[in-house]
């Protein structure tokens, strides 16, 4: 019963939050601004969103971070052209932030634009070497080309490089599922192991609690 009730309080919390960001996004501080824009676009209002981050840029014409929120939200509403004009912006104001690059590819990749989605991961890696996700997409991308070797390569570095990123590690045991040749109690404890490495590499990043690198995956 109590249980029940204190949901009930949270979502109704929630709901005032929402609204209000909506409501009065002139009365937001920028922190404020941020932490409501991205209430909304987690419960799919991108339009109410983006009116809170498009009256921010007024104030902070040059933060990448208005403008990788504007890119994401005009992509999520299909207004391809002003996501790219924002994206494309913030990439000329700093030509080094691998989050806003990282979600320029995932815009073109979401757009079936693989050749600049691929051109746009590589520079992702230029500047970030080791940004989560990024090898995980160009193995997907060489995957269905039909590279299937290129793939297992991609994936096994994003593992590498980011153990506690699941994607690459279960794209890359399908991979190796289709290629087995009966070896089925391998494949088991293969699985298993990268399973019981997966959570004792999360239970390390939780403990030590490393900076979080600010993205919006988009697929």
């Amino acid at each position: 019963m109590w249980r029940k009730i204190l949901l009930g309080l949270i979502l109704a919390a929630s709901c005032l939050s929402v609204a209000s960001a909506s409501e009065n996004p002139e009365k937001l501080s920028k922190k404020a601004a941020f932490r409501q824009g991205d209430l909304l676009v987690r419960a799919g209002q991108y339009q109410e969103a983006l009116t809170i981050w498009r009256r921010l840029e007024q104030q902070y014409p040059e933060d990448t971070e208005v403008l990788l929120r504007i890119g994401v939200a005009e992509s999520m509403l299909e207004n391809h052209e002003k996501s790219e004009a924002a994206f494309v912006r913030a990439m000329e104001i700093d030509p080094e932030d691998a989050t806003v690059i990282y979600n320029f590819a995932l815009t073109k990749l979401r757009l079936g634009d693989e050749e600049a989605a691929e051109k746009y991961l590589r520079e992702t890696l230029k500047v970030f070497p080791n940004y989560p996700e990024a090898n995980y997409h160009l193995g997907l991308m060489a995957e269905r080309r039909g590279d299937t070797g290129t793939a297992q390569e991609l994936y096994i570095k994003e593992m590498n490089e980011n153990p506690n990123m699941p994607r690459a590690w279960t794209a890359f045991f399908r991979l190796k599922d289709e290629e087995k040749d009966g070896d089925e109690d391998t494949n088991r404890w293969m699985l298993n192991f990268a399973a019981i490495c997966a959570v004792l590499t999360i239970a390390l990043v939780i403990l030590v609690r490393k900076p979080r690198i600010r993205r919006h995956e988009q697929n």
